[in-house]
């Protein structure tokens, strides 16, 4: 019933003949199945997949042909599939998303209120709100996994949610909003951002702050607890009110984010309650192939129930509220290539299901396990042996707790290589920049100037333009044991292949053709998508809708009625008024007719000149 309609039409005219008769409710149950079947439809396999010596290009979203590394049993913590955060859903989705909106703007009022105007400096208080945001997330969730041991499944309804969200208020863990039971941890690194900010305005280098700022940053601290409280209550109010309304329509389908394409544009738009998110369809068809690709391997959960549709949207609007474009920039493919043909590196620690290379990575959400995700990097106890790529966000805090994890991993590591390329900004004045470079397990150091290399966009999955040019000096630095070190020997050859690939001009994605199709496999792929299945195609047909355009000021014809009001009794009446001042007549050559059709072309002429009229309707019509 899962994975062929035709079961279930043959089943059914079985049972017919057999004289069985279904109710009503078995049949659209049946129906439901049937539906729920189609929407689980898989996309064809790629011919020469895997293939892990295969270079996707530096213009390639990313590298389909390589396979994924397997981690055996005990060698992560994300076996089972089952998360420490509560479970999502599109509504529980938009419910957060609206809380966490109203959360960020009261936050940069205060900000703004407390010490710009206080000081009459500038500072960058969105950039300093999202690397705030991303090292408590972190911290937070450290504490919160000392203490709590439940799991969940990724994904769930909207009742269980919010009954197991009623249960653990205090405890529980969300993946955006903060929770206020940890504003001790809080609190010193909101300071801290701030002081990082100040000390970058004021060309400074001071950790200490003035006391009147110090002051200040206090009233920042408790202003901004205040409104961690308030937002999880509103949105625990909020949750529970669209918790009793999905509990009453229980009984009809759930409702799908809808799928869309707009006219003469080359991305997909995904809607569901008011909140659209666009995607290019390469990155489309890489989600569907990554979540396709998962739903093999993993083990049946409660999450089946659940369609690609609604992993996708939730997904979507989980990144979207991160916002930071810099904080998620990756490097380009050719690193990713040269890794590869290097080092045999097949996984990134920091990626997303958008930006990631290979179907192997490690991300920030539980949720991305949906497109094969291991869950965050900071939970995997142990790896395999090979070689990992980290570009971590460039937070302080993510990047200290890198160093610390890279050691501890390296430190237990067997007899077998492991080893870690890590690209980070050279921040020289920030503590966790020096960290590294004072790490027990470095053996090389490259450093790039900036304004010489490129970084690939945060949201390259919606933008015309997918890199910019690096606006800061990098490091490139690479750690190993004593097995990797024999292994894959850091030589000058590598160094110039990697300096060569970071510092050519990428140009554009080539995202106008199938981001997973290259020249040996395009053939046979499209053979299968368009003569292979017909469901499959209906499957895969995104709706197509007019693009929107703004409404222009209404068009008006007043002066043409009023011209032409009085008919053909107006025209014999200015046809009388013609004759008698001697301006028409009918020697001149011209019929009755050609007379009606000049005193009409007059009459209009008598309401306003002609190029004046021609002039507003151009105007119009720009409009």
């Amino acid at each position: 019933l899962r994975q062929d309609d035709a079961i279930a039409s043959l089943m059914q005219d079985w049972s017919h003949q057999q004289g069985f008769q279904a109710n009503s409710d078995d049949s659209k149950k049946a129906k439901k199945m049937k539906e729920h079947g189609a929407r689980k439809r898989k996309l064809p396999e790629l011919t020469d997949y895997p293939n892990n010596t295969y270079l996707a290009g530096s213009h390639s979203i990313w590298n389909p042909h390589v396979q994924a590394l397997s981690f055996g049993d005990g060698q992560s913590s994300t076996n089972d599939e089952l998360s420490s955060v509560v479970p999502t859903n599109p509504q529980v989705e938009v419910v957060r998303r609206r809380a966490y909106e109203a959360f960020k703007k009261e936050c940069l009022e205060v900000i703004q209120r407390i010490i710009q105007q206080s000081f009459k400096v500038k500072l960058s208080i969105p950039s300093v709100l999202e690397k705030w945001h991303m090292d408590a997330k972190h911290k937070e969730r450290g504490k919160y996994e000392g203490i709590n041991r439940k799991r969940y499944p990724l994904m769930a309804t909207t009742a269980k949610i919010n009954a197991w969200t009623r249960l653990d208020f205090d405890h529980y863990f969300d993946p955006m909003l903060l929770s206020n039971q940890s504003a001790d941890l809080l609190g010193p690194l909101l300071k801290e951002e701030i002081m990082r900010a100040w000390n970058q305005r004021q060309g400074s280098s001071t950790s200490d702050a003035p006391p009147k700022l110090q002051k200040k940053l206090n009233q920042v601290h408790k202003a901004v607890y205040k409104i961690i409280q308030r937002t999880r209550e509103i949105y625990a109010k909020q949750l529970q009110q669209v918790a009793n309304q999905s509990t009453l329509q229980a009984a009809k389908s759930r409702k799908q984010p809808k799928i869309s394409r707009v006219e003469e544009d080359t991305l997909i738009q995904v809607t569901f309650a008011g909140n659209s998110f666009r995607i290019h369809p390469a990155y489309h068809e890489k989600l569907q192939r990554l979540y396709d690709r998962q739903q093999q391997r993993r083990p049946t959960t409660t999450s089946d129930d659940f369609t690609f549709e609604e992993a996708l949207f939730c997904m979507l609007c989980r990144y979207d509220m991160l916002q930071g474009a810099g904080l998620q920039a990756g490097v380009p493919g050719s690193i990713m290539d040269t890794l590869l043909d290097k080092l045999d590196c097949r996984m990134e620690c920091f990626a997303s299901p958008l930006n990631c290379r290979y179907e192997t990575f490690a991300s920030a959400f539980d949720l991305d396990q949906l497109f094969g995700s291991r869950s965050s990097f900071f939970r995997l106890s142990n790896l395999p042996s090979g070689c990992y790529q980290a570009n971590p966000p460039f937070c302080d805090g993510v990047i200290g707790a890198l160093s610390r994890s890279m050691e501890y991993l390296l430190r237990n590591s067997s007899e077998d290589p492991l080893m870690f390329v890590v690209f980070v900004p050279a921040w020289k004045d920030s503590k966790s920049y020096q960290q590294l470079l004072d790490h027990k397990y470095l053996s090389k150091h490259l450093l790039l100037d900036q304004g010489k290399h490129w970084y690939a966009e945060g949201t390259q999955h919606r933008r015309q333009d997918s890199f910019r040019v690096a606006s800061f000096d990098t490091s490139v630095l690479f750690y190993q044991n004593d097995a990797a070190k024999e292994s894959w020997p850091v030589d000058e050859l590598l160094l110039e292949a990697i300096t060569e690939a970071f510092c050519q001009d990428p140009g554009k994605m080539d995202k106008q053709s199938a981001s997973t199709r290259n020249v040996n496999t395009q053939a046979a792929v499209q053979k299968d998508v368009t003569g292979g299945n017909s469901s499959h195609s209906q499957k895969n047909a995104i709706e197509t809708k007019p693009q929107p355009t703004r409404k222009g000021p209404k068009k008006t014809n007043r002066g043409k009625k009023r011209a032409f009001a009085g008919g053909e009794e107006e025209n014999a009446a200015h046809l009388d008024v013609l004759k008698s001042l001697g301006l028409f007549s009918k020697e001149d050559g011209n019929d009755e007719e050609t007379a009606n059709n000049e005193t009409q072309t007059k009459v209009v002429d008598f309401g306003g000149s002609s190029k004046k009229r021609k002039k507003k309707k151009k105007k119009k019509s720009r409009t």
